[in-house]
């Protein structure tokens, strides 16, 4: 490929991402999307420290050789994380031939249930809590309709998922679990727990209510695993991941009227 297309976006939905991958696949460069966050929370000096980091990651993959790094390669990076974003740093740091310090929270959690469409984000969790805690239960979350990694976990080798099903949770509703995920997720994870839409719903209105936070169907299953009882929370310390709040107003009150 040639040339790079740099997108950057306030709060990226699965719509924006795909509009911009296809058109990057047709134009035959590679496409490289940063999001940033709403809520009136960025400012020209996150947007700038935005397209250096970019420049800085696109130099140390081959693609901008031109570019005169500012100084900042060979210094140290420290982050607060136990997912994704700690795996993203402290491989951009191997890249760019620095040090990378991760912060872990020194009270782990007994159990985390991990919204889980291919397995991706679980894994992750996964790695990360075997290597700090290996006590902490890690469990994919899925829609009753779309258990394929529960089902998978329990046959000991990727299954589909019935086809003509529908759920609410369309951004974790994946055909099968991804292979390189699921070769880890099998070593790693306890097993899988699953919510109904009623119950995903219910999560929704949970989250908005008590902690003031628009969530789409898919991000809060893991809350709604909490809620229905499959995760046991008495007397132990549990937490979950609430991935996106990729909704519009209206379809976000259908569903909590629904939820009534």
């Amino acid at each position: 490929m040639t040339g790079t297309l740099i997108t950057s976006e306030v709060d990226f939905d699965a719509n924006t991402a795909r509009t911009a991958v296809g058109a990057a696949n047709r134009k035959g460069v590679v496409n490289v999307m940063a999001e940033l966050g709403g809520a009136g929370c960025v400012t020209p000096d996150i947007l700038r420290r935005t397209e250096r980091g970019l420049r800085r990651i696109l130099h140390a993959l081959g693609m901008l050789p031109g570019y005169v790094a500012d100084g900042a390669q060979g210094t140290r990076a420290v982050t607060y994380s136990s997912g994704n974003h700690a795996l993203g740093v402290a491989r951009a740091a191997q890249i760019l031939g620095s040090s990378a310090m991760i912060v872990m929270p020194s009270d782990a959690p007994d159990a985390i249930p991990v919204p889980c469409g291919g397995g991706g984000l679980t894994a992750a969790k996964a790695l990360v809590m075997a290597e700090a805690h290996p006590a902490t239960q890690v469990h994919t979350a899925e829609p009753a309709l779309f258990d394929d990694t529960r089902r998978c976990l329990e046959a000991g080798k990727r299954l589909p998922d019935p086809t003509g099903r529908r759920a609410i949770c369309d951004a974790i509703m994946t055909p099968t679990s991804g292979k390189m995920t699921f070769a880890i997720n099998r070593d790693l994870l306890t097993g899988g727990v699953t919510a109904t839409d009623a119950e995903v719903r219910d999560a929704m209105r949970f989250a908005c209510e008590h902690f003031k936070i628009v969530t789409e169907p898919g991000a809060v299953v893991g809350l709604a695993a909490i809620l229905n009882g499959q995760v046991p929370i008495a007397g132990r310390t549990v937490v979950t991941v609430v991935t996106g709040g990729n909704i519009d107003a209206a379809r976000f009150a259908t569903l909590l009227e629904d939820s009534e």
